[in-house]
């Protein structure tokens, strides 16, 4: 039976999850939690942005979690070694959060992902 464009469209999602779960499986991911990875996704796309986000604009995304909850996140992203923190170049007392070589190589591996998926 010929499947249809949704089935297609739907195969290639669960391909592509299939896929990012094994690489959160490899050695040094198993803490990484879909809650850790999101807040993960918002630091490193305001610094892939080129707007870095301190750790003070961070703990106010109350979307996401309570500020607790967003400072305990950060410490394991910083001990996972995904996440760093840098003095800002504009006011030496802020620190902004940085993505590590760690964090690129995850980003990357899941783009390959996605370009696997749809072969």
């Amino acid at each position: 039976m010929k499947r249809t464009a949704k089935q297609e469209l739907v195969a290639l999602y669960f391909r592509y999850r299939q896929l990012v779960g094994a690489i959160r499986e490899t050695p040094g991911f198993e803490g990484l939690s879909p809650d850790h990875e999101e807040l993960l996704d918002v630091v490193c796309e305001h610094w892939h942005a080129g707007k870095p986000l301190t750790v003070r604009q961070v703990m106010n995304f109350e979307h996401l979690a309570s500020t607790v909850t967003i400072h305990r996140r950060l410490k394991t992203l910083r001990a996972m070694e995904l996440i760093d923190l840098e003095t800002s170049q504009s006011d030496s007392r802020k620190r902004e959060i940085v993505p590590t070589k760690r964090a690129l190589d995850l980003f990357s591996a899941k783009a390959k992902a996605m370009q696997t998926a749809s072969r």
